[in-house]
């Protein structure tokens, strides 16, 4: 099985991208590091959730306070976000709606892999939507 550190620091790594997307772009700074962690406080609050799912898919039952603390953990990164860059309050606002989302699902049955992962892509694409929606109309 996977461990939660190298999965983890994976994906917050790589959101880093975003930073340097942004800064190519002629971006500032503040903004470039706002989007990383935005971007980061997506893949805190949700790895450790479909890691439990998968879980629960595979065991039938399984414990959810791991989940919900991280789901708690990437808000908070969300809000340094917005105190690093304001116009970021519409992509924090997003993950603070995923993580209510991810706060029922896992009180639900498990949903298939396949279907956790699609849904888990659109969440993905449509956080960086409301985040460059928000961006467009607060920055």
């Amino acid at each position: 099985g996977r461990r939660l550190t190298p999965e983890m620091c994976g994906a917050v790594g790589i959101t880093a991208v975003a930073a340097a997307v942004a800064l190519a772009g002629g971006r500032n700074f503040p903004l470039a590091i706002g989007l990383w962690l935005v971007l980061a406080a997506r893949a805190v609050a949700t790895i450790p959730f479909v890691r439990a799912q998968i879980f629960r898919l595979r065991r039938g039952t399984g414990p959810t306070k791991v989940s919900d603390m991280w789901q708690l953990a990437g808000v908070a990164v969300a809000a340094v976000a917005v105190v690093v860059d304001r116009s970021l309050l519409v992509g924090a606002l997003g993950i603070v709606a995923l993580t209510v989302a991810q706060y029922a699902w896992i009180r639900r049955p498990p949903i298939p892999a396949k279907v956790l992962g699609k849904r888990q892509m659109a969440i993905g694409f449509a956080l960086v939507a409301v985040t460059a929606i928000g961006v467009g109309l607060l920055g």
